[in-house]
């Protein structure tokens, strides 16, 4: 410490001599020390050290410690190494206060961004950017939310097989004890084959085990949403076994016309044509339909829900000729036992019935 703070008073004593610019502690009123500022101003912090532009005003490293190294510069810090041989810094992350607006007495908006150097390159690349609103941004330094990710360098449009957009994927990893990490979920935009960089699926997936990570859900740009399948083309495919308490569909229409006096109610011995020739009921879709196209539940109960009707009508129908022929039975009947009563009355010689 005593070695960095010796390079320091150094520096700042070469500074002084080389334009006079520099201010020491006031004889009687003050302790601070400026650099850069003038001989002229009072420096208003313990240590206020001046410049303009992007180089540094002011570097600090560590001679014992290594090549860890810490520059300051108009707006911004850097973090990085030392050139011994040229007495440079060498940036290998930065901190820098963006202004997003001309500066005045009320206004002085500051946004903050954070740059790395990536393996195998030397440039700095801002990966997180929080502006003056709060947003964070990472891989963007226009955030439009609380949190935005964003990327670069997809095709537009992408004419190869389905790709990630590059930056726009969120991870949830746990770190095990003992070592290791694994990855428990994410939730990612891909570009599918023949999409502009404007659309995107939305893909949730989870872990499967040893690992893995498998895609659950998907929601593509159409708004379709498919679990356990990638290609949805409703609002909701599922592939797999729904579960429910309740079900409410909601219905264009229903069959209660069937109960209207102008309805022709196909005959019986119609539809038992019609089955011997189809073998299914009228209006009702065939076993080869059926799996074709799958099962239109709103549709099939309306239809299914048709054909009690007429069933109904058939049972009343039913009823009231049952009726009728009980009618005509038990005046059958009546005339029978008046024939049996007059039979079997006594008769004369001359075979009239005896008074």
């Amino acid at each position: 410490m005593k070695r960095l703070v010796f390079t320091f008073a150094m520096i700042a004593f070469a500074s002084a001599a080389a334009n006079a610019q520099n201010t020491y502690p006031w004889p009687s009123t003050a302790a601070n020390i400026g650099i850069g500022i003038g001989n002229t101003t009072t420096p208003s912090q313990p240590l206020t050290v001046a410049g303009s532009g992007a180089t540094s005003v002011a570097f600090l490293r560590s001679i014992a410690g290594g090549n860890a190294s810490l520059g300051m510069a108009l707006g911004q810090n850097f973090f990085g190494s030392f050139n011994s041989t040229t007495l440079s810094e060498l940036q290998t992350a930065r901190i820098r206060a963006i202004a997003t607006q001309n500066w005045s007495t009320g206004s002085r908006g500051t946004a903050l961004g954070f740059s790395v150097v990536a393996n195998g390159t030397t440039t700095l690349n801002e990966a997180l950017y929080i502006d003056q609103n709060g947003r964070v941004g990472i891989g963007t330094n226009m955030p439009v939310s609380a949190l935005t990710l964003g990327g670069t360098g997809n095709a537009n449009p992408n004419t190869g097989a389905e790709v990630e957009y590059v930056g726009e994927n969120l991870s949830f990893q746990n770190q095990a004890t003992g070592g290791g990490a694994y990855t428990l979920g994410s939730i990612k935009i891909v570009q599918p084959t023949g999409y502009y960089g404007d659309r995107g699926d939305m893909i949730f997936s989870l872990g499967s085990g040893g690992g893995g990570i498998a895609e659950r859900m998907r929601i593509n740009a159409s708004g379709n949403v498919g679990i356990g399948i990638t290609n949805a083309q409703n609002k909701l495919d599922v592939n797999g076994t729904i579960h429910s308490q309740k079900v409410v569909i909601d219905l264009i229409g229903w069959n209660d016309y069937v109960f209207d006096k102008g309805y022709k109610l196909p005959s019986l011995s119609e539809v038992k044509a019609f089955i011997d020739k189809n073998h299914h009921l009228p209006e009702i879709p065939s076993e080869k339909e059926m799996v074709k196209n799958g099962l239109d539940v709103s549709e099939m109960n309306k239809l299914l829900m048709k054909k009690v009707e007429e069933l109904t009508l058939y049972l009343i129908q039913k009823d009231k000729q049952d009726k009728i022929n009980d009618q005509k039975n038990q005046f059958k009947i009546k005339q029978l036992q008046h024939a049996v009563m007059r039979l079997s009355k006594p008769k004369n010689k001359r075979g009239l019935e005896a008074n």
